[in-house]
């Protein structure tokens, strides 16, 4: 079976030489890309350029990302999508794009590297389009796996928000994870049904369960 894995931390330019990013090291995608690779399957493993997880297995083919708009285009421009079986988006993209930034005094700053003696600046954070959204028409065909991260709430509260996201971009699963949730992982799958696994191997096998049998 062709298996995708997105992993790690996309990036969006904030000017020509800093960039807005988040924490995640890619550890899991990795850990799911060995597993799948081990079955036999082939594995392409689309990882983030920022990702500080670089392990690699044999039988994985890795594709290197940087921003989301990036990822979108190599996933688009994927050759024979229609053969893919399944697509796990544990990526940690962006959820924001830097928009105008301003100076105190309202002007608009344009420069290729902002000058540290700008003063103080404000940076508008405009929402980035949700690839997670454009994964059923690449690839009709495959089982699509969402993760949903959350760190302030409920475990409870995790879950309904995996459980919305699986309605709001017709995915077949979500994986709730995070500190909100707490340890281990909570895989939603469209339905209703509920499994916990308590650690990235067990996902993985509780993932592969679904998308064999389909």
């Amino acid at each position: 079976m062709k298996v995708v894995i997105t992993c790690g931390p996309g990036y969006e330019p904030i000017d020509e030489v800093r960039r807005l990013t988040n924490f995640s090291t890619g550890s899991l995608g990795a850990s799911l890309a060995r597993h799948f690779a081990a079955r036999g399957d082939e594995v392409i493993c689309f990882r983030a350029a920022m990702a500080t997880c670089r392990a690699e297995a044999d039988g994985v083919r890795y594709m290197e990302f940087g921003t989301g708009h990036d990822l979108a285009h190599q996933l688009e421009a994927l050759p024979d999508r229609a053969r893919v079986g399944a697509v796990l988006h544990t990526a940690a993209l962006s959820d924001f794009i830097p928009g105008r930034i301003l100076d105190e005094h309202g002007a608009e700053v344009r420069e290729a590297k902002i000058s540290s003696r700008a003063g103080v600046l404000r940076m508008e954070l405009v929402p980035a389009p949700k690839i997670i959204g454009r994964l059923r028409a690449w690839f009709p065909q495959a089982f699509l796996a969402g993760w949903k991260y959350e760190v302030d709430g409920s475990s409870g509260g995790t879950v309904e928000r995996a459980r919305s996201q699986i309605e709001a971009y017709g995915t077949d699963a979500s994986v709730a994870n995070g500190r909100a949730y707490g340890r281990g992982y909570g895989i939603c799958l469209r339905g209703g049904d509920f499994i916990h696994a308590a650690d990235p191997e067990a996902l993985a096998q509780e993932l592969e369960k679904r998308f064999r049998s389909d």
